[in-house]
């Protein structure tokens, strides 16, 4: 829970890596899915070299068409281009930002409770992500909803984590030493694109993660 992306992100990636049937395209651009002639079926991709930009377009054949791109998934406009039906959105609006501050951590913390999990709740919509990252670096990542945003100032940062019904976290934090600044990501909608409601669609083709929502 704790773990920081690029860190989680290669630990995965060298693992899929690793395996002996897995071969990276990079420098590639994906440009469309190729199909059986009637379109009941996905057969692979179109594809295309980002370097040189006058390089010819290409195709890779594949059994099984999995897209796991995330929130920019095009499968939506490649299924309008095949003659399926775009999926439905659903669009919920959360203004979700995190504001995260990484410290050193104290020698004094106990070996047990690393992790602490304060969740937001439409009664009180702050909360809070707090652990250790590694035997020396703690991670707070404060959470607020609906435009109730963490500071990104060192001062505000505080005084939002000491609003948090759970003290342990700035018991913890205000007189930890801090290695970085507070930085802020927003969110603004959850998004769920409804594959499920959609009458058929192409055999060999799955959509999954945030592709879906």
């Amino acid at each position: 829970m704790t773990a920081q992306r690029a860190v989680l992100e290669e630990y995965l990636r060298s693992k899929v890596a690793a395996l002996t049937n897995v071969t990276f395209l990079e420098r590639t651009e994906l440009l469309g899915l190729l199909s059986t002639p009637d379109g009941t079926r996905v057969t692979g991709a179109r594809l295309r070299p980002t370097a040189p930009e006058t390089a010819d377009e290409s195709t890779l054949q594949a059994d099984l068409f999995v897209d796991a791109t995330g929130r920019g998934s095009r499968t939506p406009v490649w299924l309008q281009e095949m003659g399926y039906e775009r999926p439905a959105e659903t669009r919920m609006p959360i203004v979700l930002a995190y504001t995260t501050r990484l410290y050193r951590t104290r020698p004094n913390v106990p070996d047990g409770a690393r992790f602490i999990n304060c969740i937001a709740s439409p009664e009180f919509p702050r909360g809070a992500f707090f652990g250790q990252v590694d035997p020396r670096t703690t991670l707070l990542s404060l959470t607020g909803l609906h435009g109730d945003h963490p500071p990104t100032d060192p001062d505000g940062f505080h005084r939002f984590a000491r609003s948090l019904p759970v003290e342990d976290i700035h018991q913890h934090i205000r007189e930890a030493e801090p290695i970085t600044d507070p930085v802020s990501f927003r969110f603004p909608a959850s998004l769920r694109r409804r594959y499920e409601r959609l009458p058929r669609l192409p055999e060999r083709l799955l959509v999954l993660g945030d592709a879906v929502g």
